[in-house]
């Protein structure tokens, strides 16, 4: 099987209708919330229903493979965090992984870290990789290395992948880095499966390839897999003036791509910014 890297994209939305699917951990159209390590159903504060992975209820929605352990947090939460999900984990100093039952369509992949401390797991020595289908979607990747890096306790990746017709399981895969010197682990607090209206699809289908000046052309479709590294809530889109970059709009449905050199706590890089102006949306793909 062939792994594609997900590309790094920016993902803004001027009204997040679907977020509302997750109130039910099991929403007829595919949106499940899992709080890994625990078992029974759980209420985060926002009162939003999550199940656990220990005998999971829901067998046939939900099945594990591989072999792993569950553990509480060792010292006790900060007031700011959730106990649901971030107050337990399922960790692994080898493979294991989640096959969800899902319906076709695309979907948004919430992954919730804490990287705290569990017994007889060492913090900073989590280094793993995470395949969603055919992407990977972190790889080499410290938990405890990047909240530290933000100054944070607990954080959630997010990704947007599409499921085929034909395709009845999404398997979600956590694999340590193989390195038995230096006891790596990898583990998971959250995972959420949320369905996304087509209305709110960034692939409307037909050809939306960007041509990007000098370069060769960008292409989005349903193979292609994106990281949500941000979304706002509005009716408008504001900019920074000293983030304004030359963009001209070249009218409704159309695409604009640019290119920025982008500064990073984590990894400086260049990026290339894609808007669709018909539906105030905007990704940046990692180059």
């Amino acid at each position: 099987m062939h792994l594609y890297p997900v590309s790094l994209a920016l993902l803004f939305i001027g009204f997040i209708t679907f977020i509302a699917a997750r109130n039910n951990p099991t929403h007829s159209t595919g949106s499940v919330s899992i709080n890994c390590g625990s078992s029974g159903a759980s209420a985060a504060r926002d009162g939003r229903e999550w199940l656990g992975d220990v005998q999971p209820k829901l067998s046939s929605l939900l099945q594990m493979k591989g072999s792993s352990t569950t553990s509480s947090v060792i010292h006790k939460l900060i007031s700011a965090d959730d106990p649901v999900p971030h107050k337990t984990a399922r960790l692994s100093h080898s493979r294991f992984s989640y096959a969800f039952q899902v319906n076709p369509g695309q979907k948004v992949i919430r992954l919730h870290f804490n990287p705290a401390q569990y017994k007889g797991f060492k913090r900073f020595k989590d280094l793993f990789f995470v395949e969603a289908g055919p992407f990977m979607l972190l790889s080499n990747f410290s938990a405890s290395l990047f909240a530290n890096a933000l100054g944070v306790n607990s954080f959630v990746k997010e990704f947007g992948i599409n499921i085929e017709e034909n395709q009845q399981y999404l398997n979600i895969i956590f694999s340590p880095e193989n390195s038995q010197s230096l006891d790596t682990y990898a583990f998971i607090n959250g995972i959420e499966i949320i369905s996304v209206p087509a209305s709110l699809s960034y692939y409307h289908g037909g050809d939306i390839g960007v041509q990007v000046v000098g370069k060769s052309p960008v292409y989005i479709d349903n193979s292609t897999a994106l990281e949500i590294v941000h979304r706002i809530k509005s009716n408008k889109i504001l900019f920074h003036q000293q983030q304004m970059i030359l963009v001209t709009f070249l009218g409704v449905g159309k695409l604009v791509l640019i290119e920025k050199q982008v500064r990073s706590r984590i990894l400086p890089g260049k990026y290339l910014w894609m808007w669709d102006s018909s539906t105030w949306s905007g990704f940046i793909s990692l180059r």
